[in-house]
């Protein structure tokens, strides 16, 4: 690729992949790295919210109005809380390891189940991010050339200089040289080859037939069907040399080279040296060459001198001027001629080689080698003759119409000449130009020229003077070789198109390129990167899509079903929205401070988020019991101290739940509660002024009535209100504790039901009523309470009593 030629950045159709795959944006690698990295994020948010919609899915199938165990219920509060797949799978695992030694319902197996299951899913979408390497992979290594300056092919015209034409035949060879070089490097095994990726096809296959007709009837060594012919098949200017063009722009191309061993015994001629004596000069006439009847002569005092192989041809191009005008047998009306002319001068071989070019058979005698001596062997006869035909043809991939084989020269006006049947377009047209153009580089007569011995492939094996065995069918080695040449050649022909090597003489005589020409600058592929990656736009879309429709769908999908739940089924699926909702850690936080009586106003209780009235504060921490912190033992305060506070009422608060708010102090039944409130039927005995106070109603049933004493003391009301509640002492059994525990939580998961039971708080049920006690003392309780007919639907949840 020529150094004014380079890949280009941007947005680009590569219609080797028609035009929706073949959207592509190539950045230099400096900046690819960003846009990898938001595809990655992207891939990674809506892999999450995959796991978002599983979890809700599965948290909609496992909820019902059963009573289920606490692995249940775990997991149903795992599912609706947690947002990662992996931190899903970690915390399952852990309920695992904790259940692992239950039976009951067999938990362990339940657990096992939900962790493999997350495992899975998450290994599923963990995959999700092979779609970012799909975007580039996708893509391959192609890539599209531009040039900063000329483009197009030279041109000489009859007012070339000497120069002109000899920085063409300099340019000729050095493409030759290449070509041979990169078809050996390149094209000899098979895979990717370092250095081998400018082209977008590495090497042009051909076929080969080892028993094609011979080209020159009667005069093939082994027989009239005993020629080799390499077909190149169908070369597709854009998928095979990168043309990038649309699929009606196309042009195929294709070259059949036939050859064979020549017996040339009579057309030629023995005859008397005179350049040295006891030898003679062999003298071919198969026709005019170079303006000589001679078309061919070979010095035989060569063969005394230390020469090696020599290779030279001669070409008689169809229609066109050239250096070989050929006798009837070797003219050919349908391709180019090339007849080949090696001979070895001085090489010798140690052992027979039975090829019918290298055919080391005549006896040398001993000769010394190295490790002592042997015997050699010579050619057979002096020069060896490969008489070759190649023709080349285009075809129409719109209507498979062919021009007809013929010669390099006459490919492009072949194809003017059948404009009518074959509909070129002027794409079409311009290609086919830059293909007649390769074709003339392609012929071996190119390819052969200036390179010597170097153009065969048995000098690979040749030491000093000295060859080494070689296959009986080495000359099909030579022409297979040399087609390996040719299409190579005519890949770096097409390449340079877009940047041609200057003339090293009088600058560049490319000419400059018309509206079409000009367009085909800007349409060379290669597979060279050059420090730039590929991504497919369509990949990239279809990403960015997924993304955005899972992710909405994860947002819309429990507002939608929750819905079509409320709307068509209250009766039977209204509950499974209720409870996504309500085990969301922000309720299960909402609802754990009103269950409590930490405070807080709660409004919006069936929003995503709810919210507090006012900038009230509340919920502090400080003061839990370290040993063992519980909400239920705060600031050292046992659970029975929160039951006493439960139990006395504050005369200067209202009372919940009761119409009218206040009752009247007085007595109450069976003994006098001065100031006292009486909600529901409870009483919870406050600072009783010297008197009796008969026991209402407490959680569970009546107490009987009780004697305080003259209230001298907190101890005083300490213990009425802890007999008042059934408790004896300080000194009370363990199971009377967890009993009071028992009945406490149980009681105020009764009362909650009515704050969580998504209806405000109405009526007198005691089943909703709190009573808080005024006292001046330490551990007093304040109530707060709402007045009747301002907890109506809508309306805040108000906290019960918050202690301190």
């Amino acid at each position: 690729m020529a150094s004014t030629a380079h890949v280009f950045t941007g947005f680009w159709v590569n219609h080797m992949r028609n035009s929706a795959l073949g959207l592509t944006l190539t950045l230099h690698t400096r900046y690819a790295g960003f846009l990898t990295s938001a595809l990655t994020f992207v891939v990674t948010m809506f892999t999450s919210q995959m796991w978002v919609i599983c979890a809700f899915i599965a948290h909609q199938l496992c909820s019902t109005t059963l009573n289920k165990d606490a692995m249940h219920h775990q997991t149903q509060a795992i599912l609706a809380n947690h947002r990662s797949v992996w931190g899903t799978a970690a915390v399952f695992t852990k309920q695992l390891m904790r259940w692992r030694n239950e039976g009951i319902n067999k938990p362990k197996r339940r657990a096992l189940s939900w962790s493999l299951l997350v495992v899975v899913l998450g290994s599923i979408f963990s995959s999700a991010s092979i779609f970012t390497g799909f975007i580039t992979s996708s893509t391959g290594s192609t890539r599209l050339l531009t040039t900063s300056g000329l483009c197009g092919y030279s041109v000489l015209t009859s007012s070339s200089s000497i120069n002109d034409l000899n920085s063409e035949a300099f340019g000729t060879l050095n493409n030759s040289i290449q070509g041979a070089e990169y078809a050996k490097r390149c094209c000899s095994s098979p895979g990717f080859v370092l250095g081998c990726d400018n082209y977008v096809r590495q090497c042009i296959d051909f076929t080969k037939n080892i028993n094609a007709t011979c080209p020159f009837p009667g005069l093939c060594y082994f027989g009239d069907t005993a020629a080799v012919s390499i077909d190149t098949g169908l070369i597709d200017s854009r998928d095979d040399l990168g043309i990038n063009t649309w699929g009606f722009e196309r042009v195929f191309f294709q070259k059949v080279t036939t050859c064979a061993p020549l017996h040339l015994a009579n057309f030629v001629e023995a005859l008397n040296s005179t350049v040295a004596n006891g030898t003679h000069r062999d003298e071919f006439f198969m026709g005019t060459a170079y303006d000589s009847s001679v078309t061919f002569a070979y010095e035989t005092v060569t063969d005394q001198l230390d020469v090696g192989y020599a290779v030279t041809p001669v070409l008689a191009q169809n229609k066109a001027a050239s250096n070989w005008i050929p006798l009837p047998e070797f003219n050919k009306t349908d391709g180019d001629v090339t007849a080949i002319f090696i001979t070895a001068g001085n090489v010798k071989s140690d052992a027979m080689i039975f090829d019918p070019v290298f055919n080391f058979t005549l006896d040398g005698g001993n000769g010394s080698l190295p490790g002592g001596t042997a015997p050699l062997y010579y050619l057979a006869h002096e020069v060896s003759v490969i008489g070759c035909v190649e023709q080349y043809r285009v075809c129409q991939p719109n209507n498979g119409i062919c021009t007809p084989f013929d010669g390099a020269a006459q490919l492009l006006a072949n194809a003017g000449s059948m404009e009518d049947s074959l509909d070129w377009n002027l794409m079409q047209i311009h290609i086919i130009g830059r293909l007649a153009n390769a074709a003339q580089q392609m012929l071996l007569y190119n390819i052969i020229s200036g390179r010597g011995d170097s153009a065969l492939q048995a000098t690979g094996s040749l030491s000093e003077l000295l060859q080494a065995p070689l296959p009986n069918d080495q000359w099909i080695n030579e022409v297979t070789a040399w087609s390996r040449t040719g299409t190579a050649i005519l890949s770096q022909n097409i390449l340079d198109y877009v940047s041609p090597a200057p003339d090293k003489f009088n600058g560049s005589t490319v000419e400059q390129p018309d509206a079409i020409s000009k367009q085909m600058c800007g349409k060379q592929l290669t597979d060279n990167t050059s420090n730039t990656v590929s991504f497919s736009v369509l990949g990239g879309i279809i990403i960015l899509a997924v993304g955005i429709f899972v992710t909405l769908l994860a947002f819309a999908l429990p507002r939608i079903t929750g819905w079509v739940q409320k709307k068509w089924f209250p009766d039977r699926f209204a509950y499974k929205h209720y409870a996504w909702k309500m085990e969301d850690v922000l309720h299960v936080q909402m609802q754990m401070y009103q269950g409590l009586g930490m405070g807080g106003e709660w409004v919006d209780g069936l929003e995503t988020v709810p919210k507090t009235q006012g900038p009230e504060v509340f919920g502090g921490w400080a003061g839990v019991d370290a040993a063992h912190p519980s909400l239920f033992l705060r600031h050292g305060r046992e659970l029975r101290e929160c039951e006493r506070c439960r139990q006395r009422p504050d005369p200067a608060q209202p009372i919940v739940g009761v119409p009218g708010g206040h009752v009247p102090g007085g007595n109450a039944p069976g003994g006098n509660a001065p100031g006292g409130n009486a909600a529901g039927g409870n009483a919870a005995g406050g600072n009783v002024q010297g008197g009796n106070m008969l026991g209402g109603q407490v959680p569970g049933g009546n107490a009987p009535a009780i004697h305080a004493p003259v209230a001298d003391g907190r101890r005083g009301n300490q213990q009425a209100a802890d007999e008042a509640v059934g408790i004896e002492s300080e000194e009370d059994s363990d199971d009377a504790n967890k009993a009071i525990r028992t009945d406490y939580y149980h009681q105020r998961m009764s009362a909650n039901s009515t704050l969580q039971g998504l209806r405000p708080l109405s009526g007198t049920s005691s089943a909703a009523t709190r009573f808080g006690s005024s006292s001046s003392g330490e551990g007093s309780s304040r109530a707060t309470s709402v007045p009747h007919g301002s907890q109506g639907p809508g309306q805040p949840y108000h906290r019960v009593s918050e202690y301190h």
